[in-house]
């Protein structure tokens, strides 16, 4: 385990940054130890090097950064380089140090970043480097490169076509800068938010003009929307043919056959995809209907071709209706569709500590409980799921599907040997979730800690024996761990044997090193001997 603390001059907030690394065990330990290593870090740097975040439109004399209190002397002045470093102000008083604020309202269209140089002539922090990012603000509304869009159809248009895709674009970034369509509620025209195809959702008759206006709109907190962009749609007659006269005055009749699929979305499928085709072999001209369902219906069919686009994601399963008709004849029939939802659930896996390891006694009784699995949603409720055992465990384990309790089969363990189980659980809508693997060491298995690293800054007013971190490990064996402190240059540094928290032994300073200390730490079992 690495633990970095960094102490920083005049600054009361001690922030912890962990990162896991994950484990592999090289074998049963049962004599030494895996130390966990802890750094100790009192930055002090030339140049200095600042990374800061200034809103976009913040009001001119805001202040971006302080800096340099140290800096006390009467009378200090800082030059700012690089471009645009004019946008900024640099002042300094005896009390608060130097202030860099804004000197002009700042627009992250023109400039999303800067980079400038603080002279400080008699400053030991003489130079400073400051990056500055300006945070987008959705003060840009989206644009359709058009004002008017004209398009000519025919009444014998199919309903389902693409008449046309719109464009427009954003200046601003990220969610501000996503964009989505939409009109007023149209009998005749939908358009797909995401992708912007206008689609023909009724037959319209000749002569006829249609005009709609549909608007774009960005993804920020406070939506922003652009001005309409006016479609004017001329439907235009179309004269039948013979054929197609005789067919509209006959009587389509019924046949037995009926089609029946299930169509299971893709857990990446958007709308404007493709996701079902109609068979049929029985006719040699057929044509495809919608039938059901009606309003608001989530896909749409071509009528040539009988496939099924979806318009909008899914929040349910939908049956669909389509009904195939001969062209040349006067039979139909009827495909059903049942489309259901994206077969990934949302749920994540919320054992502790990760990666997820457990251990049995080579003689375990057929049923004992080895390891217990857990979900939740995102949101963190607990999730009602079932769970399975995809792979591994070379049948001396099994997973209880309601409970997920991980047990023994009763088949013989060989002592040493660690077995590797992947697991996955499904919820209450048959989605599954992510595969993990739990990793079950017959035998005896050393302490794991809670986290495999630890980075850390203290400022340099915390006080002799306060709380800085606190390391804790996890018995398998269920027994009381003491922790000791291995490596600890100049003993500037004591633990809790029971705790496991770390604290000072003396006053550390600034302007004086070391600036960076390592430590060991060794979790230790005291019936077993084993530690890690």
């Amino acid at each position: 385990m690495d633990v970095v603390f960094v102490l920083e001059s005049d600054r009361n907030i001690l922030t912890m940054k962990s990162r896991r690394r994950e484990t592999k065990l090289l074998g049963q330990i049962c004599a030494g130890f895996l130390a966990i290593f802890l750094s100790f870090t009192v930055v002090s740097a030339n140049p200095v090097v600042y990374s800061e975040e200034v809103e976009e439109s913040a009001p001119v004399g805001s202040v971006v950064l302080q800096f340099g209190r140290e800096c006390s002397s009467v009378g200090l002045r800082g030059t700012l380089l690089g471009e645009h470093a004019s946008d900024f102000s640099l002042i300094h008083s005896a009390e608060r140090g130097f202030l860099l604020k804004t000197a002009k309202s700042l627009d992250r269209e023109l400039m999303s970043r800067y980079e400038v140089i603080a002279l400080l002539p008699g400053c030991a922090l003489n130079p400073v480097a400051i990056n500055i990012e300006v945070l987008d603000q959705n003060d840009n509304p989206p644009q359709f490169i058009t004002t008017t869009e004209r398009i000519e159809i025919d009444e014998l248009t199919a309903v389902g076509s693409e008449l046309l895709r719109l464009s427009a674009q954003d200046k601003d970034a990220g969610r501000n800068g996503a964009i989505t369509f939409f009109t007023s509620p149209n009998p005749n025209i939908h358009v797909v938010p995401k992708t912007g195809q206008v689609v023909l959702v009724r037959s319209v008759r000749a002569p006829s003009n249609l005009t709609v206006p549909v608007y774009a709109r960005d993804n920020g907190d406070a939506a922003l929307h652009s001005e309409p962009l006016q479609l004017h749609i001329a439907v235009t007659s179309a004269r039948l043919t013979a054929k197609e006269r005789t067919g509209r005055r006959r009587r389509t009749r019924a046949v037995s056959e009926e089609l029946s699929y299930t169509v299971a979305l893709s857990e990446y499928a958007v709308a404007g995809d493709v996701i079902f085709t109609v068979p049929d072999q029985k006719f040699e001209e057929k044509r495809f209907e919608l039938l059901s369902p009606e309003a608001g219906s989530p896909v749409r069919v071509v009528r040539e071709t009988g496939r099924v686009y979806l318009m909008h994601q899914l929040t349910s399963s939908v049956q669909v209706v389509v009904k195939i008709l001969n062209v040349r004849g006067d039979e139909w029939y009827l495909c059903r569709l049942s489309v259901t939802l994206p077969g990934m659930s949302d749920m994540q896996w919320t054992m502790f500590p990760e990666p997820y390891l457990a251990t049995v006694e080579p003689g375990a009784a057929p049923g004992s409980v080895v390891y217990k699995l857990v979900v939740r949603q995102r949101d963190g409720s607990l999730e009602v799921a079932q769970f399975f055992l995809v792979d591994g465990g070379e049948d001396c384990f099994e997973v209880d599907r309601s409970l997920g309790e991980v047990r023994t089969t009763g088949r013989p363990l060989s002592p040493g040997k660690e077995y590797t189980l992947t697991v996955q659980a499904v919820d209450a809508q048959g989605r599954k979730g992510p595969h993990t693997s739990v990793a079950i060491l017959v035998g005896l298995r050393p302490p794991q800690f809670s986290n495999t690293s630890y980075t850390m800054y203290i400022p340099e007013s915390t006080g002799v024996g306060h709380a800085v971190a606190v390391v804790q490990a996890v018995s398998f064996q269920r027994k009381t761990l003491s922790y000791m402190l291995l490596v600890n240059s100049g003993n500037l540094f004591s633990i809790n044997q029971e705790s496991g928290a770390l604290s000072l032994t003396h006053t550390v300073d600034y302007e004086s090193g070391p600036h960076l200390h390592h430590l060991q730490v060794r979790a230790s079992e005291a019936d077993t001997g084993l530690s890690n």
